[in-house]
């Protein structure tokens, strides 16, 4: 399995919300990841947006 830096996690996921959570098209300028990893990734930021915003409420 390929293992992805944070930056290249990151962009994937960028990518993915400016193409209006449309993982083909995001595939398809990148040439990776699988359409299951990058949900995966991108469950992984909506997790850190809450906890941050939790965080920053307390």
């Amino acid at each position: 399995m390929a293992k992805y830096s944070k930056e290249q996690r990151d962009r994937a996921v960028d990518l993915y919300i400016k193409y209006e959570r449309c993982a083909a098209d995001m595939i398809r300028e990148l040439g990776y990841p699988s359409k299951v990893a990058l949900l995966s990734w991108y469950a992984d930021r909506l997790e850190e947006e809450r906890t941050d915003g939790l965080a920053t409420m307390y």
